[in-house]
């Protein structure tokens, strides 16, 4: 989208990503059999069912170590993404100088979502090579480091280049999260629980971090807003690295070593 910008006005965007909407519940109105098994005396939906089994998954995120942990830094990501991003166009407009169109403004604007692209992409070989604890614990100081690093960024180039690489560290956290998630929740919460952490990240903390950064943009400036916004990424990293997130992934690691020393796959023991 960042970059069809600068072929396309924005009016003419709003109306493809309105159709995406339109093709998206055509694709979900193909489903024909249920996606999970049925639960065995499950009650009818009502409101007091449907409260009821969200309470049931946030209990299960708050009980779990590793999914508590990642939702409670997943959300402290989003609120400093959140405030980021409602300042980007602002920002590309009075401290770059690029104005809110063309091709320099596209390549600024798309450089966030191609970087989140890569990050996609690079889970699944990363996740062959260390655990998904070690990949927030590393991946958060670097999603830190380069959210500052962005918001000082002195020109439209150098900006599109951390936006690239911050990019791809924000949502490696953020994709490594609910991969995690979805591994370690039994299969008869995984709605719920990917529900209650969804909220908790984009819910409260995007729209958060998006009410506040734009308040302290308007009170000390477009630049000194984005660079605390960045700051509360330094937040997640201290929460993440007192967390049982250490030791999950020390649990992991002795667990590898341990059957590459007997010649055993754990996952085929």
């Amino acid at each position: 989208a960042g970059l069809a910008l600068a072929v396309l006005n924005p009016a003419s965007l709003l109306a493809l990503d309105a159709l995406s909407f339109v093709a998206s519940a055509v694709a979900v109105r193909g489903i024909v059999r249920a996606m999970s098994k049925r639960r065995e005396g499950q009650l009818p939906l009502r409101p007091r069912v449907i409260f009821a089994d969200i309470a049931e998954g946030v209990r299960f995120l708050v009980r779990h170590p590793g999914v508590r942990t990642m939702t409670i830094v997943g959300s402290v990501q989003s609120f400093a993404g959140g405030g980021f991003v409602a300042l980007m166009v602002v920002w590309c407009d009075r401290i770059l100088h690029i104005g809110t169109s063309g091709v320099r403004f596209g390549l600024v604007w798309g450089a966030w979502g191609i970087g989140g692209l890569i990050a996609a992409v690079g889970l699944p070989r990363l996740l062959r090579r260390m655990p998904p604890a070690a990949i927030t614990l590393y991946a958060l100081p670097m999603s830190a480091v380069l959210g500052i690093v962005t918001a000082l960024a002195p020109g439209w180039g150098l900006a599109a280049l951390s936006l690239l690489v911050w990019g791809s560290a924000y949502v490696l956290v953020i994709v490594n999260s609910i991969s995690y998630r979805q591994q370690v929740t039994p299969e008869e919460l995984l709605g719920r629980v990917n529900t209650a952490g969804r909220m908790l990240s984009w819910g409260v903390g995007w729209t958060l971090g998006s009410i506040v950064g734009g308040l302290l943009g308007n009170q000390y400036g477009v630049r000194t807003a984005m660079v605390v916004m960045g700051a509360f990424g330094f937040v997640a990293v201290a929460i993440a690295w007192t967390s049982p997130l250490r030791r999950i992934a020390a649990a992991h690691n002795a667990a590898d070593d341990s059957a590459d020393d007997s010649g055993h796959d754990p996952l085929h023991a």
